[in-house]
């Protein structure tokens, strides 16, 4: 009989190698985290909950506590960090600088959401792409929708420096 014989997983026949593999495989998910704004203002992160009457709130992440939030500011963790370390939430506004053709600094502002099963950015116009880790980690948090909307302005979104 091989060393390696097949054993049935989920009704699969799998190698004692695959399995193995597998089993050395750190296995990573996605941190559940939200974020929203309680009535006097404060930034509040933990499980985002509502009630039976509608209200909404934030049981922070002690786990004894909640928090009333308002449900216009609640946004969910992207699981993916700005170049800062910065955690980017659903609502917020990234900044990133790159070096065009002609090597010039561009400067793009983006609001960050959730869409066509992935995490967007958009512009002031509404014109929305994909957003992944690896810009992530080239943009920097730099507000959010609630509390600076003026930092979307249409001047302010895909601007060269001035």
């Amino acid at each position: 009989r091989p060393k390696h014989s097949a054993q049935a997983v989920g009704g699969v026949p799998q190698s004692a190698d695959f399995t193995r593999l597998a089993e050395l495989q750190e296995v990573k998910m996605r941190e559940i985290l939200f974020r929203g704004t309680t009535f006097k203002g404060e930034w509040v992160e933990g499980f985002y909950m509502t009630n039976s009457s509608g209200e909404t709130f934030i049981q922070v992440e002690d786990a004894y506590s909640t928090k009333d939030v308002y449900p216009e500011t609640v946004g969910q963790f992207t699981g993916l960090l700005d170049k800062n370390g910065t955690r980017i939430f659903e609502g917020d506004i990234v900044k990133r600088i790159f070096v065009d053709e002609h090597l010039q600094e561009i400067e793009q502002l983006w609001e960050v959401y959730w869409g066509q099963w992935c995490w967007m950015k958009k512009k002031a116009n509404g014109i929305g792409f994909s957003f992944d880790s690896i810009e992530a980690r080239d943009s920097e948090v730099i507000g959010n929708i609630h509390d600076n909307p003026e930092l979307l302005s249409e001047r302010s979104v895909v601007s060269g420096r001035e």
